[in-house]
């Protein structure tokens, strides 16, 4: 539902001066303190966990955690699964065990690669364990001092395990895509990136080993690290089809990840790999931690924090850590520890490693035989548009919009300050912030209008890409804000994040880290809390929004719980529903039609008289 600005009518009309000079004077110099500016969080930031009070509010926060990874991967809702057209060939017979090559569809035309490590005897129930590998050189195919993936998963196999090792995107024998997306931003960081499909790799990877005969659906492990041990708590976290995992040398509470496939937008948005992996609870887990790395504190830190959590469940017993004198690795020491673990969950006998032969890795490729089309960017987006889905349903989708725009964390003590008024004949005009109560912070600089007699009208905010500049910038936006002051409404125009002078002279030496979107949230983001903070606290009667400015006034709209609020959006964007509002990302797609059909669900215009 569209409105156009011409139809809003106060019934009265106030006379103006000529000039009004005062309404569109140049913008005072002020120095702006907004606490968002400056020391932005990256993947090195410290990201210690708050210990909840009891299970009930853990189990809450763990819901939120959930529906964080999964909208920031893109997999909420989650595609439809599709036959995954499973192909096991060219089986290795090794002493105690047989090795295959695997290949199959996660999406349509999309394919996983690996290896599949099964015991030589067949009986009972056997369990199974996923094994992503981390950023090492040769990936799946590695053997080195600091991790060797092909004899991990012989030594389980031999114990009577079946082990699945599978591709990250754009190593080993997955080269559709490589593993930076090489593509524009607005193409990549729609809702849909490495890390989401990797994630949805992994979960496409537990379908495959529970339809394996002789599977045990209850007996479900995975083990991975680094990048490895990334996936590893990622999945845990999100699919309780997972008993119990094992993430080598990631979890930490000072280093996050360095590499996109562990970076999603909006992911970590006060959220780090602690809270992630403690998802996992009460399920057991094995931390496996070295002095040598950004796992170097989990005896004092992250250990007793997630002890803290399976205490909740009373637990305690089912978390367990190993730390060693070693660098970054997954190496013999780490993997025997990790048999042992597994050893007490199943029952099972642990064969040494210097018992077990691996094949020679050449061996262990899928072959030039098979090669799939690469993905380009055309097929990209065909990719992305079966992997992603749009829900018609708008309370879900202001639901959903909320959480991925912390719509629990918009400021609850800003109120509007005046600092400067000028007056000219009947209007007058006050310049100031929102500012925190107690505490050195304002944000959005603004200048409010209005004539003799309107000081408690009806305010209407005004959104505009130039900020308090439009005043004297654009020609229809002045004559529009002159015509609502005559008609008798207060009219207050703010300089959102970012947006105006004070804002682009305080960010001018700003430095934005690496993967500045997954740790922080991004500026279009911020100017719709900003909006939806302006609405509440100056209790606006309407909000108009000008030009892409519109967008995020549509979406503020659906964000913002107060009623009666009418929402004058001035976009063409409503025509395009595939194009999702630069610098916003989820799977839910975060497109104008969305929140469109939300806004006109929720809301309730003032004026019955304006068109529908």
């Amino acid at each position: 539902m569209v409105y156009n600005v011409k139809n809003l009518n106060a019934g009265k009309v106030s006379k103006m001066s000529g000039k009004d000079t005062v309404l569109f004077a140049p913008v005072p110099v002020h120095t702006i303190r907004d606490r968002r500016l400056g020391g932005r969080r990256s993947l090195n930031s410290l990201f210690p966990m708050d210990q909840p009070a009891s299970l009930a509010e853990w189990e809450g926060r763990r819901r939120e955690i959930r529906e964080r990874i999964l909208m920031a991967t893109g997999l909420d809702p989650m595609p439809e699964p599709t036959p995954l057209g499973v192909r096991i060939y060219g089986e290795i017979p090794m002493p105690g065990y047989t090795v295959s090559r695997v290949v199959f569809e996660s999406l349509p035309g999309f394919y996983v690669t690996g290896n599949l490590y099964t015991p030589e005897s067949a009986g009972a129930l056997r369990p199974a364990v996923l094994n992503p590998h981390g950023h090492w050189e040769n990936g799946r195919f590695e053997v080195s001092d600091t991790g060797n993936i092909p004899i991990r998963c012989a030594v389980m196999a031999r114990m009577g395990m079946t082990a699945f090792s599978y591709d990250m995107v754009g190593y080993g024998d997955s080269r559709q895509m490589p593993h930076s997306l090489p593509w524009s931003r607005e193409t990549v960081y729609d809702g849909v990136g490495l890390m989401g499909i990797q994630l949805y790799n992994s979960i496409r990877a537990l379908d495959f080993v529970l339809g394996l005969p002789g599977t045990d659906p209850d007996r479900i492990y995975c083990t991975g690290a680094s990048g490895g041990g990334t996936q590893t708590f990622l999945l845990t976290a999100v699919d309780d089809r997972i008993a119990a995992a094992a993430p080598v040398n990631m979890i930490s509470a000072h280093m996050q990840g360095g590499c996109r496939c562990e970076n999603a937008p909006l992911l970590r948005i006060g959220l780090g790999n602690i809270e992630i992996a403690a998802c996992a609870a009460p399920r057991p887990m094995l931390m496996v931690s070295s002095t040598g790395d950004w796992t170097c504190c989990t005896p004092d830190c992250e250990y007793p924090a997630l002890r803290g959590i399976y205490s909740l469940y009373g637990a305690q017993s089912r978390l367990t850590q190993y730390h060693q004198d070693a660098g970054h690795n997954y190496n013999r020491n780490s993997r025997e520890r990790v048999y042992a673990w597994l050893s007490d969950l199943t029952g099972l006998e642990v064969v040494s490693e210097d018992a077990v032969r691996i094949p020679d890795t050449s061996r262990l490729r899928i072959g030039e035989d098979w090669r799939p089309d690469p993905v380009d960017e055309k097929r990209y987006l065909e990719i992305r548009n079966r992997y992603q889905k749009k829900t018609e349903d708008p309370e879900v989708y202001r639901t959903r919009l909320g959480a991925l725009l912390g719509k629990d964390t918009l400021p609850s003590d800003l109120r509007p300050v005046w600092h400067c008024r000028q007056t000219e004949g009947d209007i007058t005009a006050l310049d100031g912030c929102l500012a925190s109560t107690g505490t050195e912070h304002e944000q959005n600089p603004m200048r409010l209008l209005y004539a003799s007699g309107c000081e408690r009208a009806s305010l209407v905010l005004c959104a505009h890409p130039l900020g308090r500049d439009a005043l004297r910038q654009d020609d229809q936006f002045r004559n529009e804000a002159r015509q609502l002051v005559g008609r008798g409404y207060r009219v207050c125009v703010p300089d959102l994040y970012l947006t105006g002078e004070p804002y682009r002279k305080a960010a001018s030496s700003e430095d934005r880290p690496e993967y500045d979107e997954a740790y922080n949230e991004t500026d279009d983001v911020r100017r719709i809390c900003d909006i939806a903070a302006l609405a509440e606290e100056l209790d606006a009667a309407a909000v108009l929004g000008y030009g892409r400015f519109g967008g995020l006034c549509a979406l503020a709209a659906a964000l913002l719980d107060k009623s009666g609020v009418l929402f004058v959006a001035e976009i063409g964007d409503f025509g395009a529903p595939d194009v999702p509002l630069l610098g916003l990302y989820g799977g839910v797609r975060i497109d104008l039609i969305g929140a469109r059909a939300a806004v006109a669900e929720a809301r309730r215009p003032l004026a019955h008289t304006l068109p529908g």
